[in-house]
């Protein structure tokens, strides 16, 4: 028998239920106002926005997504798939979609600390205090930039790039993240290393990519080329330490280094072959201390010898080698403007050699006159150490240095302490390919200049900090970055 209407009490919503019809209500509202005001192409602002919301649940593959991101969407010059540039346009004042991604991870994760109730942790100490020298640099270079004459709101735009050395790593280390999934983040990362080259050698064989010097590249930009030097030297070191690599691994080595050879960077010729020695000689050497002094020497004695090159050669890849020759690089105008352009920034830091320049001032070319414009704004500088120092004064320099060699901390720790061979073959890849990046930085600066490669960079520095903290510790069963 059904109760009587006046018996039957009110079933209130969930709270669940509740928001969803909210969710739905304002969304329908905020849809219907965008058609109207912005046209049919308003109809996609509130899909983006309440996806952006869902996303926020899933912080850990949102950071992945961003690192992975930059490494396959390659700019405008690209022959293969010229339209993922895109993911660098200008959206509003400097605001890209990829930023988009990364505000959403960083969103995501403060959400799940606060619903958890955890506590916020800090990367290693080793990488803490480069990352403060570097927020107290970037303020000081705000405030020089400020009374020289630029704005706040410009110097913030143009600072933004460092931000991400900050963000990623804190994100990467407030995560929930299991051991499975550090393997299948190495993983990973080598067949995307694999990916890439495969692609870059098909711009080579279509002839559609960027050519210089008479002949196509594979990658002029840095973050393939660098990708496929850490997975190169990586792979290197698992084979020393006899480390269970996959056979699609070993087979990806070869095809990493002839992609390798069929770039541009000559700085990353002489970084590559520096790693693979540096490689050699610690993968075998019992002793670290004792490898120590001829690894120095190593550094420098590879410098000088392949800054002397000259090779006589008509063939394309002949004419890059011959282009190492000091006397190459001193009639090329392209680099005799890095010499001048050097001799006129150290003139600049001479003259302000504790705050820099600040923030969007530009560098004059009082000291030496210059053979050619190749950046009219004189804003960049062909020299990492130069750059930071300039810009940021000195805090921003040795906050360069310390990030550089908390980098090599790290990979040492993780090379010297990691139960796994896959894992410790990794941390020494990553140890050589630093220092390489010492090198690669003395003739071009991307660290801080360069968004695709400074948060390419700042995920191996957050994927360093997770293993660094796992180092010592027995297997973990957390829960996936996912949840």
């Amino acid at each position: 028998m059904r109760p009587p209407v006046a018996a039957r009490r009110l079933q209130l919503p969930t709270r669940e239920s509740a928001t969803i019809g909210a969710i739905v209500v304002v969304g329908t509202l905020v849809t219907v106002a965008a058609a109207f005001k912005l046209g049919l192409g308003g109809l996609a602002l509130p899909s983006g926005v309440i996806a952006a919301i869902l996303l926020l649940r899933v912080p850990g593959p949102m950071l992945v997504l961003a690192v992975v991101a930059v490494i396959v969407c390659e700019n405008g010059d690209f022959g293969i798939f010229p339209q993922t540039a895109k993911l660098y346009s200008d959206l509003i004042k400097g605001f890209m979609p990829i930023d988009a991604i990364l505000a959403i991870s960083l969103l995501g994760t403060a959400a799940q600390l606060i619903q958890d109730r955890r506590p916020v942790r800090l990367p290693p100490a080793a990488l803490v205090f480069p990352l403060a020298l570097l927020v107290l640099a970037l303020l000081g270079g705000i405030l020089v930039g400020r009374e020289a004459g630029n704005g706040v709101t410009d110097s913030l735009l143009k600072i933004h790039t460092f931000v991400y050395f900050v963000l990623v790593p804190l994100v990467a280390v407030n995560l929930r993240i299991s051991d499975r999934d550090l393997r299948r983040l190495l993983a990973g990362g080598a067949a995307l290393a694999l990916a890439k080259a495969l692609l870059g050698l098909l711009v080579v064989a279509t002839g559609k990519g960027l050519a210089i010097d008479s002949s196509v590249l594979t990658y002029y930009e840095p973050v393939a080329n660098w990708l496929m030097t850490v997975a190169l030297l990586s792979t290197i070191a698992g084979v020393l330490a006899r480390a269970p690599l996959p056979l699609w691994v070993l087979g990806s080595a070869p095809v990493w280094l002839l992609a390798l050879v069929l770039s541009y960077r000559r700085s990353f010729w002489i970084a590559d072959l520096l790693g693979i020695a540096l490689v050699v000689l610690l993968g075998l050497s019992a002793g670290g201390r004792k490898v120590l002094l001829p690894s120095v020497v190593l550094v420098g004695v590879a410098i000088w010898a392949l800054g002397g090159i000259a090779v006589q050669s008509d063939t394309p890849l002949g004419q890059r080698v011959q282009s190492l020759s000091a006397s190459n690089i001193q009639a090329k105008p392209d680099d005799r403007y890095r010499l001048d352009e050097r001799a006129n920034v150290v003139a600049a830091i001479k003259d302000h050699p504790i705050a820099g320049l600040g923030v969007g001032i530009p560098w004059e070319a009082s000291a030496r006159p210059l053979p050619v414009e190749v950046n009219p704004d004189h804003q960049y500088v062909h020299f990492a150490v130069l750059y930071w120092w300039l810009k940021l004064g000195v805090l921003g320099m040795l906050a360069y240095v310390a990030m550089l060699m908390s980098a090599a901390l790290m990979s040492l720790r993780v090379w010297k302490h990691s139960r796994e061979p896959i894992v410790r073959a990794f941390g020494l890849g990553s140890l050589c390919s630093i220092v390489g990046l010492v090198v690669i930085e003395t003739t071009a600066t991307f660290s801080g200049t360069d968004a695709r490669f400074t948060i390419a960079f700042a995920g191996q520095l957050a994927l360093l900090a997770v293993l660094w903290r796992r180092a010592d510790q027995p297997a973990s069963n957390d829960l996936t970055a996912a949840v």
